[in-house]
């Protein structure tokens, strides 16, 4: 089975970069892709995703992406579980970045 994903989009939201107990960098960047498809009036839409970036991958972004920057990821899909309010649990794919390319700053 394979748990991966590639996509190219455009900066929405800054990663603002955190620093753990032993020292490595994460961070999260939201980024907007154009749909493969058009609307019923012949526009593309956009989907927004949230990626997880750790290490060495939040350092590159933090310094070389701004809003509007055309990137891309490659990394892999994990399953995390998230319980609401009422107490329910819930599965949510979670991106996690684990290589960038800049392709327009």
């Amino acid at each position: 089975m394979f748990t991966n994903f590639a996509l190219v989009g455009t900066v929405k939201e800054m990663p603002g970069a955190q620093t753990g107990k032993d020292g490595s960098e994460s961070a999260y960047i939201t980024i907007a892709c154009e749909r493969s498809f058009p609307e019923a009036d012949g526009s593309y839409g956009f989907d927004a995703f949230r990626i997880a970036l750790w290490k060495g991958v939040a350092g590159e972004c933090r310094d070389s992406c701004r809003i509007g920057s055309v990137v891309g990821f490659k990394g892999r899909i994990e399953s995390i579980c998230v319980r609401d309010e009422a107490g329910g649990v819930h599965l949510c794919p979670m991106l996690i970045a684990e290589r960038v390319k800049i392709i327009r700053a």
